[in-house]
C-alpha cells in the first residue's frame, strides 16, 4: 500500500466517525432538551417558581434542542454528500 492510500483511509475514517459523533450528540442533545423541560414543567407545576427561574430552563432547554437538532442535520447533509459522492460517474 502507498503512502496516499493509507492516508486517504484516514481521512475517510476520521470523517465517518465525525459524523457518527454529529449524531451521537445531536440525540444525546435533544434527549436531553426533552427531560430539561419536563422537568421545568413538573417543578413548576408542583411548586412555585420565581418567574425568572421558570424562564431559565426551558431557554437553555430550546438551546440545547437547537444544538442537537443542528447537529442531526449535519449528520445528514454529511450522510447524504457521501452518497452522492458514491454514485457520481465523474467522481471515480
Amino acid at each position: 500500500m502507498s503512502q496516499e492510500s493509507i492516508e486517504d483511509e484516514d481521512d475517510i475514517f476520521i470523517q465517518n466517525l465525525n459524523t457518527v459523533f454529529f449524531l451521537l450528540f445531536g440525540i444525546f442533545s435533544v434527549i436531553a432538551s426533552m427531560i430539561l423541560f419536563v422537568h421545568s414543567a413538573t417543578v413548576a407545576f408542583y411548586s412555585q417558581y420565581l418567574p425568572i427561574d421558570f424562564l431559565i430552563k426551558p431557554v437553555s432547554a430550546a438551546l440545547v434542542f437547537a444544538m442537537g437538532f443542528g447537529s442531526m442535520y449535519i449528520f445528514r447533509k454529511r450522510r447524504e454528500s457521501a452518497k452522492r459522492k458514491k454514485t457520481a460517474f465523474f467522481l471515480r
